[in-house]
């Protein structure tokens, strides 16, 4: 059977496709044609014995008929077979078995029409059936030629088996002209051979392009991983294949990826994707998918729900994922956070598994990343009203619901209020006073910061206006702020011309994430607002990655020490010593020194030892609306009035 195969391929002509199956199948599958073209063929080949027995009585022809409707039958059972099979999948083996049949069913039935249109060379006396005969052959043998052109080496078996009998019948019988016909047939056999060996080089190299054509509408270029829209195609697939098998969906997400493209570049941006891409193939050799989602987000497909195969496989990728990537020069490392989803759990389809996982990988990134999240139906809740909320931000910014609130900074010498920093609430017509732990996180994700701060920037220069003229007002300004420094510049100035109010009682108030970023245009921002004379403080100094090299490179007037350290002042030793360290480093720098968060008297008498000049937090006064503090301003004027 070995044998007979390799016949089959040495006859289709399929040397290059060897190791090709794909290229093999496609070839195969242009032999079998629409069953309705086989049985017009079937009955053409058959109405001529049939007309030829009618015309001569000869028996030969009986014979010839019977061959033909054996073979065109055969060849029709065939075609229906593989139409039905091609549904399913198959292997080469199979393919090859296809092809072999229908070569030997078509190379009778070629055969058996080729000798019908000999045998009516034999009847010179009649014009009729010698034009039938001959049209025949010539015309079955260029029909299969036209509808199997890429496989030359079959229809050159094809166009024989029709012709190399009429030949021999012209030399047999010598006809008139037989030269010619001799001439014109062999014509026949050599052009149409040609033609189909040039037919097929552009069949395989159209098939080549197309087949490149589709990896490229299924494959990420640059990981060479599954890209979403083949990985989502098989998901669907696998879903409706098997609708009671359970799997896992992992939604990975690199952190800090925006950051290393910003810092380190575009290509290394690349690299780090695509080592990422091979880092996870390797970690994920049995898993049922890997793709590319899009940016720095994979997809990862797994055959099981186990609670602690998943959280093993989280940990391996979180640990691999966090070992330097490094590419020429240049070195960088990050962590990754995974949202998990299970089907049927969690969603019955592609659509509602994604959303899931994303929903799970939202809240870990919520929760400060490098971390792995399952899906349960409260974050689904929380989801929810997050949205809720986000859509009713944006028409509380149309209906100015945001507005700004005030809380005192005070001199700790004498507790006179040496500035209000602005804080915002939102006064929801139903929901009443929201928190901004609540919407400012979604703001800063939306974009609708900017509007936001804006708005407060403007509110807080026009009270401040109002105020005492030793009175400064200090207003946060968000990282997400200065994604657009030029407009952020803008803001300012229109908001301190509007005012009239002094650039030096506007005080902005930015904190070290801002920082990390070190960004040219950030550092160009911040000189040109001092430049104008609006003074630049460094909030929650000591919450995060703290630097004192920011103190000496950026140009602050003042450092405001996180609460938390405040929370430990009587409970932690090394707390009151840090706080005293900061001071004495900011004296030398002539920097002015807030404490926030100072909630007892105990904290306020142990702070004025340590030597900060202000404080600010509840002991004093919790964050007042406008009319408040304008309130409070007056009762200080009118007790040194008084004194």
């Amino acid at each position: 059977m070995a044998g007979w195969r390799a016949w089959g391929r040495t006859l289709a002509g399929l040397d290059d496709a060897r190791g090709d199956d794909e290229l093999y199948a496609h070839l195969v599958r242009s032999l079998f044609p629409s069953p309705a073209a086989m049985l017009a063929a079937n009955v053409m080949g058959a109405g001529v014995a049939a007309a030829a027995w009618c015309m001569t009585r000869d028996g030969a022809f009986l014979v010839g008929l019977a061959v033909l409707m054996i073979s065109g039958f055969a060849r029709m059972r065939l075609i229906l077979e593989y139409h039905e099979r091609a549904a399913r999948p198959m292997r080469r083996a199979d393919h090859e078995s296809y092809d072999l049949r229908f070569f030997a069913w078509s190379l009778l039935f070629g055969i058996a029409i080729g000798l019908v249109s000999a045998r009516t060379l034999f009847y010179p006396m009649s014009l009729g059936i010698h034009a039938l005969g001959v049209g025949a052959a010539i015309g079955y043998a260029m029909g299969f030629a036209a509808r199997n052109a890429g496989r030359p080496n079959l229809v050159l078996s094809q166009l024989l088996a029709c012709i190399v009998p009429l030949l021999l019948s012209y030399a047999w019988t010598a006809p008139p002209h037989t030269p010619v016909y001799l001439i014109l047939l062999s014509g026949v056999i050599i052009s149409n051979v040609r033609v189909t060996r040039t037919l097929k080089d552009n069949i395989v190299q159209h098939f080549h392009a197309t087949l490149e054509t589709e990896k490229l509408a299924r494959v990420d270029a640059l990981t060479q991983l599954s890209n979403r829209h083949a990985f989502s195609s098989r998901l669907d697939a696998a879903i409706a294949e098997h609708p009671e098998k359970p799997f896992a969906i992992l939604f990975l997400d690199l952190d800090r990826f925006k950051e290393i493209n910003d810092t380190l570049g575009h290509s290394f941006g690349d690299a780090v994707i695509r080592e990422m891409g091979r880092r996870l193939a390797a970690l994920a050799p049995h898993a049922a998918g890997l793709a590319r989602f899009g940016g720095d987000e994979f997809l990862l497909q797994l055959d099981q729900t186990d609670a602690a195969a998943i959280d093993a496989l989280c940990a391996k990728v979180q640990d691999s994922l966090s070992q330097p990537f490094e590419a020429e020069t240049l070195s960088t490392r990050t962590t990754v956070t995974i949202g998990v989803a299970l089907y049927p759990d969690h969603g019955a389809t592609r659509e509602e598994l994604f959303r899931m996982a994303d929903i799970a990988l939202y809240e870990a990134k919520a929760q400060g990343g490098g971390c792995w999240r399952r899906f349960d139906a409260a974050l689904a809740t929380e989801m929810e009203l997050r949205r809720v909320l986000e859509r009713d931000m944006r028409a509380a910014i149309d209906r100015g619901e945001f507005v700004a609130f005030f809380q005192p900074i005070y001199n700790l010498r004498d507790r006179s209020v040496v500035a209000c920093e602005a804080l915002v609430r939102w006064r929801h017509p139903a929901k009443g006073l929201i928190s901004p732990a609540l919407f400012i996180p979604i703001a800063e994700k939306s974009a609708m910061i900017e509007e936001i701060g804006a708005h407060i920037l403007k509110e807080a220069c026009h009270a401040a206006a109002t105020w005492p003229a030793h009175v400064a007002v200090a207003v946060n300004i968000s990282a997400a702020q200065f994604v657009r420094p030029d407009r952020l510049i803008t803001t300012v100035q229109e908001a301190l011309a509007a005012s009239r109010l002094r650039p030096d009682r506007l005080h902005l108030e930015i904190t070290e994430s801002l920082l990390l970023q070190d960004s040219a245009l950030t550092r160009r921002a911040i000189q040109r607002l001092v430049e104008i004379g609006v003074k630049f403080a460094l909030d929650d100094f000591g919450a995060g990655y703290s630097s004192l090299s920011y103190l000496k490179d950026y140009p602050f007037s003042k450092v405001k020490i996180d609460r938390t350290f405040t929370e430990s002042l009587m409970s932690c030793a090394a707390s009151p010593s840090i706080v005293k360290a900061v001071v004495q480093i900011a004296a030398d720098l002539a920097l002015d020194v807030v404490v926030e968060g100072i909630e007892t008297v105990e904290e306020e008498d142990l702070l004025r030892r340590l030597g900060p000049s202000q404080g600010q937090g509840f002991l004093f006064s919790k964050p007042l609306p406008p009319e408040a503090t304008r309130r409070l301003f007056a009762g200080e004027q009118a007790a040194r009035r008084s004194a």
